[in-house]
C-alpha cells in the first residue's frame, strides 16, 4: 500500500467522522454545538491539507519519471 492510498483512506474516515459530527450538531445542547462545529471544521480543513500532499507527492513522483532518462544519459546521482 503505497502513501497516497493510506492518505485516501484517511480522508475517507475523517469524512465520514466529519459527517457524524456534523449530524451530531441536531442532539447538542449549549456548549456541545460549539465543539462539534469546531471538530467538524477542523476534519475539514485536516481533509483539506492531506488533499494538498496528495498533489505535492504525485507532481513529484511525476517529475522524478520524466527525469529518469536524463538522468540516465548523463549518469546523474
Amino acid at each position: 500500500m503505497n502513501i497516497i492510498n493510506l492518505i485516501t483512506t484517511v480522508q475517507w474516515c475523517l469524512g465520514i467522522l466529519g459527517l457524524g459530527l456534523y449530524g451530531g450538531i441536531e442532539q447538542a445542547e449549549g456548549w456541545q454545538i460549539l465543539i462539534n462545529a469546531v471538530l467538524t471544521l477542523t476534519v475539514g480543513i485536516t481533509i483539506w491539507v492531506l488533499e494538498r500532499v496528495k498533489e505535492v507527492l504525485s507532481n513529484d513522483t511525476k517529475k522524478r519519471k520524466s527525469n529518469r532518462s536524463i538522468n540516465k544519459v548523463f549518469k546523474v546521482h
